[in-house]
């Protein structure tokens, strides 16, 4: 090989070599930040919406019905329906609610995601992402439910097992429930509609 020839061999491989130094830089560099978690709307998922209920009513005792409905914005009132014999009690109780509901705004269709559980197929499906995904990831949050699905709980026409993975103890218990949900997702995860809020 000509000098000349030599020359041009040894600057190709310094440039190649520092080209490579290069992108392992920019690997290195790029690989070693935190990745920004998305911000999560004010919005409860469909899923959480029984759950975030719950949240807000202590018990009751006494007498009456009690009436529920959402508005436009997805905001949820309570109104008692009679009150029974003690009418006070029940607007007392209402308002409590409300109070405590303040903070929340819900999806449109509340319950929706229900009926995207329609067939066998469906329930193979969410039975293999449960045990795949939810499961692991309601583990590593410490937030397992208090029944762990089987296949059998899947297969049964009537079950909805997808319904039982986040259950609060309390209202302040339900905001660390919502982070979590925004982490692991539905219970029906790739079930969901296309464009659903609900998504992960």
């Amino acid at each position: 090989m000509r000098r000349r020839e030599r020359m041009v061999a040894c600057l190709g491989a310094v440039l190649l070599a520092v080209a490579a130094c290069g992108v392992t830089t920019v690997l290195v560099v790029h690989g070693s930040r935190a990745v920004a978690r998305p911000q999560h709307p004010d919005v409860v998922p469909a899923d959480l919406t029984m759950a975030a209920f719950h949240s807000c009513m202590p018990p009751w005792n006494g007498e009456g019905g009690f009436a529920i409905s959402m508005d436009a914005t997805g905001h949820v009132e309570f109104s008692a329906l009679g009150g029974g014999s003690d009418p006070e009690a029940a607007d007392a109780y209402t308002a409590a609610i409300n109070s405590c509901m303040t903070g929340f705004t819900f999806e449109s269709a509340p319950f929706a995601y229900r009926d995207v559980v329609s067939s066998s197929v469906d329930r193979l499906i969410a039975y293999d992402y449960a045990w795949r995904w939810m499961l692991p990831c309601l583990a590593g949050h410490d937030r397992l439910p208090s029944h762990i699905p089987s296949f059998s709980d899947f297969a049964k026409p009537e079950g909805a097992p997808w319904s039982n993975y986040y259950s609060p103890t309390s209202r302040d218990d339900f905001d660390e429930l919502l982070e979590v949900r925004y982490t692991c997702g539905p219970g029906t995860g790739p079930l969901q509609p296309h464009g659903e809020f609900s998504t992960r």
